[in-house]
């Protein structure tokens, strides 16, 4: 229980006390900080908090697994499928420019001589 006369004023210069008779500001952690709430809750509701935690990572653990691997099984085949269509094409087309020439997309005519390669 705080008394009035503990509180301090959040500004060392509104309180009208000197700043010498002050306790110096002690810096505390985040750790430190959660370790005193710690004592200021009851344990029942720690052991509860630390019930419902537990259940919710678990829950959260699994859905994660859960939506990686749905995600990976629906969507990597047609993903690797699109890639090596693209890379079949992509080897059809070199094949052809080496064929049939740089300039030219589709097979010369029969009859017709293909262009000489430009350099």
């Amino acid at each position: 229980v705080y008394k009035m006369a503990d509180i301090r004023p959040l500004s060392g210069s509104d309180s009208g006390m000197e700043d010498e008779s002050e306790e110096p500001f002690v810096e505390e952690t985040i750790m430190e900080r959660l370790w005193g709430l710690t004592e200021m809750v009851p344990d029942k509701y720690w052991k509860v908090s630390k019930k419902y935690a537990k259940k919710g990572y678990s829950f959260v653990k699994s859905s994660t697994w859960i939506l990686v691997t749905t995600l990976a099984l629906t969507i990597l085949p047609p993903v690797i499928e699109m890639q090596r269509g693209d890379l079949e094409e992509a080897q059809k087309q070199q094949s052809k420019q080496l064929l049939f020439g740089e300039g030219s997309n589709q097979p010369a005519q029969p009859g017709m001589v293909p262009s000489p390669p430009v350099s």
